[in-house]
């Protein structure tokens, strides 16, 4: 029997072991046409734009739209790659409408822009997406994220910011036209939330382009017309001199097309959150074929800059996605609590008085560095432990913004100490001086109404004294790991010293400076937030780390001979 049906069951394996991989070259095939249609498109724009001659920037958006128009009436209604939906009422038709108008605003600011900036400085703008959606969200909507969100976006802007001041081809109009279109992109999207948002309203991304692009080739005929008029006899004249024109521009409007509909179906066969991960990798590639091709320079500030708008991009959406998915479990922690309520009442009321206590010392000495005082009295239980636990969530964010604008003032933009410090006492000069004459006009006393700026004298000492007496603090207690402590105080030491002055090799002092305040400003609260877990985490780790300890000072710390030395104990 089983030599029988063995032969039977190999076609099976064979086959359900084909099938995850044509499922794999399936949706590589599409990620690759996704990137090809996207990068393509936006190459084909700036080339057209920039360097073919073609200076029609709203004509070519038409063009777009009218490409858009015909094949997803083809798409849907001759190849039914997805049911087709009607508009159902007037209304509905105005919403589209609505969104249609939108949309063409953000399409035409950034085919302008392209003709002043390069592709990658326009892909560094247009990564502040998320930036304006916050913001239109919480106008239109009030709806407000959470604080963590809004701070993801603050390395968003500042990288634009950034990028733009070492962005070598920078121009204003370029700059503002491609603002207005990233506005307008975000903009769209949250309208598109609030028009559509009934059941019987919502159109998947292929019909709702079915029904916007008509409407945007009307509103765009006349614009055309008035804004571009000579656009038809200088396309033709491009297109007796070049025998390509009319391909290129038929290509780059099925392109522009082909994108739309390669966003659905990957979206579709993957996920939302792949298709975020994506698009943030192909703004990279998309930088990186353009400084290839059109050879635009560019500086190690604008890269940095562009790099940390990223990076910001992809905190935010990771932040998110965990707020999502917070929400989702404690709506599933909440079901169970209720279920296992009566379980854990009745296994309390069979644990006897003694034995909770024992829980109660045992947790007490689990806790993080031995401690039994919440964090907030351990960081000093005053306003600077409120800051750091972020009690008052504007301060906070203030503070930690403060520094941010301090580190990108010296580190990026390379102002200095000196050049600082002269502006600042210039303007107070400045200021002091218009106030004085201006009083003296007035027939006022001048001396009375320009006030003094005068340091207190133990200022300068207290902060004396206070660095002195940390400063030996640390030199006694490095000497007496050296000279009394044990050799496992003194090897964590050594390691510590070693592990710092590599930190200082990479990075200059200031840097170093900003992480460790980054650091003490973020950590508390993440400890207090996840307080628990991360002492079971520690709590393990050390007893791990203390086995292995004891293994090796069994077998060779305790064999090596250890002497006293003759300092003085320091109190």
């Amino acid at each position: 029997m089983n030599n029988k049906k063995n032969p039977d069951q190999k076609p099976e394996m064979s086959s359900s072991s084909s099938s995850p991989k044509k499922q794999t070259l399936f949706i590589s095939s599409l990620i690759i046409l996704w990137y090809t249609s996207n990068i393509g498109v936006l190459l084909l724009n700036k080339f057209l734009l920039s360097n073919y001659g073609f200076k029609f920037p709203i004509f070519l958006t038409m063009c777009h739209m009218s490409a858009c128009a015909i094949l997803s009436y083809v798409s849907i209604v001759f190849l039914k790659l997805v049911p087709l939906q009607h508009l159902k009422s007037r209304s509905q038709f105005m919403k589209v409408a609505t969104l249609s108008i939108v949309f063409c605003a953000s399409v035409v600011g950034g085919n302008v822009s392209l003709r002043y900036l390069p592709v990658s400085f326009n892909q560094a703008v247009g990564a502040t997406t998320p930036f304006f959606t916050a913001l239109f969200a919480y106008l239109m909507t009030f709806k407000r994220e959470a604080w963590v969100t809004y701070g993801a976006l603050v390395p968003v802007v500042t990288g634009v910011v950034i990028a733009s001041g070492g962005e070598p081809g920078f121009h204003w109009f370029g700059f503002i036209m491609c603002i207005s279109a990233t506005a307008a992109r975000a903009f769209k999207s949250v309208l598109q939330g609030i028009l559509l948002s009934s059941e019987g309203e919502k159109l998947n991304s292929m019909n709702l382009m079915l029904y916007m692009s008509p409407i945007a080739v009307i509103a765009l005929l006349p614009v055309t017309i008035v804004m571009e008029p000579d656009v038809m006899s200088v396309t033709l004249s491009l297109a007796r001199q070049h025998q390509y024109m009319w391909i290129l521009l038929l290509l780059n409007s099925v392109m522009a097309y082909s994108a739309n509909l390669l966003n659905f179906l990957v979206t579709k066969h993957t996920s939302a959150l792949t298709l975020q991960v994506l698009g943030n990798a192909k703004g990279a590639v998309a930088v990186v074929i353009s400084i290839l091709l059109f050879r635009n320079p560019v500086t190690v500030m604008g890269i940095g800059g562009y790099s940390i708008t990223v990076l910001g991009v992809v905190a935010y959406g990771e932040t998110k996605r965990r707020i999502m998915h917070e929400k989702n479990i404690v709506e599933d922690v909440i079901g169970d609590l209720v279920d296992n309520f009566a379980e854990t009442v009745q296994k309390k009321k069979n644990v006897s008085f003694f034995e909770q206590q024992e829980d109660t010392v045992a947790s007490r000495f689990n806790r993080l560095f031995g401690r039994e005082k919440p964090i907030h009295h351990v960081l000093g239980g005053g306003k600077s432990a409120d800051v750091l636990l972020w009690r008052n969530k504007k301060i906070s964010a203030s503070v930690l913004m403060g520094a941010t604008a301090v580190w990108v003032l010296f580190e990026w933009i390379n102002f200095h100490f000196l050049s600082l410090v002269c502006y600042g006492l210039l303007l107070g000069m400045i200021v002091q001086f218009v106030w004085s004459n201006a009083s003296g006009a007035l027939n006022r006393s001048s001396q009375s109404r320009v006030p003094r700026l005068v340091l207190p004298k133990d200022f300068f000492a207290d902060v004396g004294v206070t660095v002195g007496t940390e400063v030996n603090r640390g030199l006694m207690f490095l000497q007496d790991l050296a000279c009394r402590g044990s050799l496992k105080q003194f090897l964590m030491a050594a390691i510590g010293l070693w592990l710092a002055a590599i930190i200082g090799s990479c990075c200059n002092f200031l840097t170093v400076l900003y992480v460790g305040f980054v650091g003490a400003h973020t950590m508390p609260v993440l400890y207090e937030r996840y307080e628990d877990e991360v002492d079971g985490f520690v709590d393990s780790l050390l007893m791990k780390f203390h086995s292995h300890y004891k293994k090796i000072d069994t077998g060779f710390l305790s064999r090596i001979p250890s002497g006293k030395f003759g300092f003085k104990k320091h109190d």
